[in-house]
């Protein structure tokens, strides 16, 4: 049985070209796919790409699927960030 370790994701927004840490509360909407989620802020919605993690697209076969639902397990939807 393989051990999980506990994830801690600081967001890193990048809008209009700038990256600026965030400390504002925010819940998930949806998973894109294994690096990339959607998260309500201040009343909009951003993409968040999760820098230094690459992980096969959801239609790549045979990972694509298993790392967008890992997410999903990680940080379902209305989850806080």
């Amino acid at each position: 049985m393989k051990k999980l370790f506990p994830i801690t994701l600081s967001l890193v927004i990048v809008s209009s070209g700038i990256a600026s840490a965030q400390n504002t509360p925010s819940q998930v909407v949806s998973v894109g796919d294994g690096d990339t989620i959607r998260v309500s802020m201040n009343g909009k919605t951003e993409t968040i790409r999760m820098a230094c993690m690459d992980t096969p697209e959801r239609k790549q076969n045979p990972y694509g699927a298993a790392s967008t639902n890992r997410l999903k397990q990680l940080l379902p939807r209305g989850a806080s960030v």
